[in-house]
């Protein structure tokens, strides 16, 4: 081997692993967040060492390039409508929520590559891939597609670039699509809009949408259309609220599961972020709620009605979220830093992709790792101006080039 060939690949040896060593949170990445309380322990550099081991086993058991097209996606080894090894748009955006939080850029450029060889005719991801990469099912599913494009906002603060101007494409795909242009409320996906799910509600997202678009009239008022949604259909007491609910504002009875589990990790943001009060209101309930169960009692189902449990299981999913719901005042600052936080850490990996997944975003949540705003990064690229006099975002959209019609 040639003196010229030994360095080129002693500096490629070189950067692979400097780029590999990147991928992980680091002291830098801590906040303070501005309300509530957040996980305390002595040690801050074994907590930071023990959340990047935990991601490190995540990537080797739910990142995959087979079936990728030559990137890489978030496989779910647990069947999901008779699908062993598939990919769903929620997993592509909890997977590069993760990979911009642990600066893990390639990961993240991998997943939103993935996702783009997956759009449907509306230029938003299809929800459910198999293993070999052919669509099981069709339409888009808002969850995934409001936590990819916040992901890319979040990508533009770590790594600059045109990840803002990707971000606002996304964005015009999702006003014009995913929220109903009548009374904003939020959709479960682009194809359909039978029913709502309070999980997909992202009122801490729809506030840096709102900034960074222009249309904050627009997103202030889905907050607000959420924040009615959820008030009218949660038990008022616990804050559990079905995992499905009207249009009308009433529970379809169907309990607090899987999908409602998420609700104060989602609305946590919003009060741990930006002090929000209705999300204040929502996570204080189901802190009350959860800690007069503890941590290690909580089960994967309660009937919304009564509270009773109707579930089997203690998983990070329920204790992990209802951990976040411990982060609304010092009341439940000992439990968080005692039981919800250590609970949810202690769950083995790999579990499911769900379950250790969602075991992941809390942790970070929780432990002050998952900040409003990522510090460094590169300038913003321009956005679009709104058009003067109106909130309504179709008004002035960019348009979407990857669909070729240049429209």
């Amino acid at each position: 081997m040639s003196n010229l060939k030994r360095v080129f690949v002693s500096f490629l040896f070189v950067f692979i692993l400097f780029t590999a060593a990147q991928a992980a949170i680091s002291e830098t990445d801590w906040v303070d967040y501005p309300y509530g309380v957040q996980y305390v322990s002595g040690n801050t550099n074994a907590i930071r060492n023990d959340l990047n081991s935990k991601y490190t086993l995540w990537k080797s058991n739910y990142v995959t390039t087979s079936g990728a097209g030559g990137y890489q996606r978030i496989v779910s080894p647990e069947s999901i409508q008779g699908y062993a090894n598939c990919t769903v748009s929620e997993g592509i955006g909890y997977g590069m929520l993760l990979a911009v939080y642990y600066n893990d850029k390639t990961l993240f450029d991998n997943l939103w590559s993935y996702k783009q060889t997956k759009n449907n005719t509306t230029g938003l991801m299809h929800w459910l891939i198999d293993q070999n990469g052919t669509v099981r099912g069709n339409g888009s599913a808002t969850d995934g597609d409001t936590d990819i494009a916040f992901a890319l906002l979040k990508a533009q603060e770590r790594w600059g670039g045109t990840y803002a101007s990707t971000a606002g494409t996304e964005l015009n795909k999702i006003t014009t699509n995913c929220i109903n242009a009548g009374d904003y409320h939020v959709k479960p996906g682009d194809s359909w809009d039978d029913h709502q799910f309070p999980s997909y509600f992202s009122p801490a997202f729809y506030r840096q949408f709102g900034t960074a678009t222009g249309y904050t009239t627009f997103w202030n008022n889905v907050i607000t259309k959420c924040s009615q949604m959820v008030g009218s259909a949660r038990n008022n007491t616990s804050g559990l609220i079905d995992d499905t609910i009207t249009h009308a504002g009433a529970g379809r009875g169907d309990n607090y599961k899987y999908d409602s589990a998420r609700v104060p990790w989602r609305y946590a943001k919003d009060y741990v972020w930006y002090g929000d009060s209705f999300a204040q209101g929502q996570i204080n309930r189901q802190a009350g709620f959860f800690n007069g169960i503890g941590a290690t009692n909580i089960r994967d189902c309660y009937v919304v009605s009564s509270g009773n449990s109707c579930g089997s299981y203690n998983n990070a999913p329920f204790v992990g979220s209802a951990g976040c719901a411990m982060m609304v005042s010092s009341t439940y600052e000992s439990t968080l830093n005692n039981n919800f936080y250590p609970q949810t850490s202690s769950y083995g990996i790999p579990s499911t992709y769900y379950n250790t997944t969602l075991q992941l975003l809390t942790l970070i949540l929780m432990a002050g790792y998952m900040p409003a705003n990522i510090g460094g990064g590169g300038p913003t690229d321009p956005t679009p101006t709104p058009t003067q006099g109106t909130g309504d975002p179709s008004a002035g959209l960019l348009d979407d080039m990857e669909d070729g019609d240049n429209q």
